[in-house]
């Protein structure tokens, strides 16, 4: 996993830099899309190495703590990268793209090596694994309704700052500051939500976390 992490970022970290030198459009989304497909090897290394590094009664504040650090991220990245855009719109790509290069370092230098974890000695392969999650119907289901949601959620978080900008008519610095109130929001939720998951379970917690999601997008 700290392979996949460290080449995942080193890739994310030069796709994000060259999306500044980009000498056109169709450059720039390929970068992009480059970044994107290299930050998706990293994501899901982080939350299944949680399970495997923290005692099982600390995993739920651990994904807690892990979450909220991704929400200080949204309050100080969203602004500050559109107050550096406001200089020109490269500069974030080459701010983001140096600090994710030096973010590969202390990955290599700190995080220990995090061996898989194999059932029985039994490896299979990457396809053989989800074929057997999704021949079952529950796990299918599962799969399925939360591809739907996080397809929602980030059509939604990749429109708001256009939305912001045509509705109310802010300028670029103006939407990010408006995005830092959209991290203090995720900020407060993830302090809070292991609290109140222990507190009224986890079926309670999700079904109603899903169910205000909904009712506060129809209220926006």
């Amino acid at each position: 996993r700290k392979k996949v992490m460290v080449l995942g970022m080193s890739f994310f970290a030069i796709s994000t830099f060259l999306c500044g030198i980009a000498p056109s459009f169709l450059w720039m989304l390929t970068f992009r899309f480059l970044a994107g497909v290299s930050a998706a090897f990293v994501s899901p290394q982080v939350w299944a190495s949680i399970p495997l590094l923290i005692e099982k009664k600390q995993i739920v504040k651990a994904i807690g703590v892990a979450t909220a650090g991704l929400s200080i991220s949204q309050i100080l990245g969203l602004p500050l990268g559109a107050y550096l855009a406001t200089i020109h719109y490269t500069i974030p790509f080459y701010f983001i793209g140096i600090l994710s290069a030096l973010l590969v370092i202390l990955i290599y230098v700190v995080l220990p090596e995090i061996q898989s974890v194999h059932i029985g000695g039994n490896k299979k392969a990457i396809l053989q694994r989800y074929k057997q999650l999704l021949t079952d119907s529950k796990v299918s289901l599962s799969y399925f309704a939360y591809f739907v949601f996080q397809t929602g959620n980030f059509a939604a978080f990749s429109f708001f700052g256009v939305w912001l900008s045509i509705q109310f008519g802010l300028q670029v610095h103006e939407v990010g500051t408006a995005m830092l109130v959209l991290g203090l929001g995720n900020l407060t939720g993830n302090i809070f939500g292991p609290r109140i998951v222990n507190k009224i379970g986890y079926n309670l917690s999700f079904y109603g976390g899903i169910i205000f999601t909904a009712v506060l997008y129809v209220l926006l």
